[in-house]
């Protein structure tokens, strides 16, 4: 019976062997595995069961996961970034420079935390960096101006000097 180191080098050793007799079909797979159309379009075909082994494996490997986590949290923050807004890390930093690393409505510091990409839900256009605090209100008012003058009279109503 063979060990594993030994399974591992027949397996490169035959890969290799069959490369070199295939090289039209090589050049052919890696062509296509490395154009970004393709992967898009495999993506969108394979999501949920790409999307669930990538689940089944963060479960089996949860201290690899965490240390990945750990050791990358740029990427990590650049990759959510891309994903959910399609900004960079670099633009995302551009911005908060921009807005001098302070919310872009009530002007409070961070305190270390990053500040919540604040967007337009019907377009997906970025508008600014916001607090948590301004984030989640602009929520709740379900983005509705009229709602928010109508808080403003009632705070000035209920005003304590």
């Amino acid at each position: 019976m063979k060990t594993e180191e030994e399974k591992k080098a027949y397996q490169k050793n035959y890969y290799q062997e069959w490369s070199k007799k295939n090289k039209d079909k090589t050049k052919e797979y890696r062509n296509k595995h490395e154009n970004k159309e393709y992967q898009k379009e495999y993506y969108q075909e394979h999501k949920s069961k790409l999307n669930e082994y990538g689940k089944e494996w963060r479960k089996k490997n949860k201290d690899k996961t965490k240390e990945w986590c750990k050791n990358n949290k740029d990427k990590r923050k650049g990759n959510q970034l891309k994903r959910n807004f399609g900004l960079t890390l670099e633009e995302y930093n551009g911005l908060l420079k921009k807005q001098g690393g302070v919310c872009a409505i009530c002007r409070s510091k961070t305190n270390g935390k990053s500040l919540s990409v604040d967007h337009n839900h019907k377009t997906g256009e970025v508008r600014g960096l916001l607090c948590i605090y301004c984030n989640s209100t602009l929520g709740y008012l379900k983005e509705d101006t009229s709602v928010l003058y109508k808080c403003i009279k009632y705070l000035k109503k209920h005003q304590t000097n």
